[in-house]
């Protein structure tokens, strides 16, 4: 089983983001949302986030496309996260798959 896992803040949920989550899903057989918490978005400079941490995670899950929503809490937990979850029950390595939000020049979200 191929995983895919991507981060974000989701805030305002909008067409780019369910883009990128269905780019996203594309990928493999499994997709694993990180959204980003409260606290994390500001020590990252965030501060204009709208919704709370609940509405935004409620917004991804109701989008049906993750197969699993979990919270960034901190700087290094994707690498954690892609150890934690690219392990198999058998503790044999899953192939997993990092997806990440840049911007093109017009502003919409790109995944690489």
């Amino acid at each position: 089983m191929v995983k895919v896992i991507t981060y974000g803040t989701y805030d305002l949920l909008h067409h780019g983001h369910i883009r990128l989550l269905e780019r996203a899903k594309a990928l493999g057989d499994y997709l694993i949302v990180g959204v980003t918490s409260d606290d994390f978005d500001k020590t990252r400079g965030k501060i204009n986030v709208q919704q709370s941490l609940e509405e935004r995670v409620a917004a991804v899950q109701a989008t049906g496309i993750a197969d699993k929503v979990i919270i960034e809490e901190y700087e290094g937990q994707k690498i954690d996260d892609i150890r934690k979850y690219g392990i198999s029950k058998e503790h044999k390595p899953n192939p997993i798959v990092g997806m990440g939000l840049f911007m093109d020049g017009d502003g919409l979200p790109l995944s690489c």
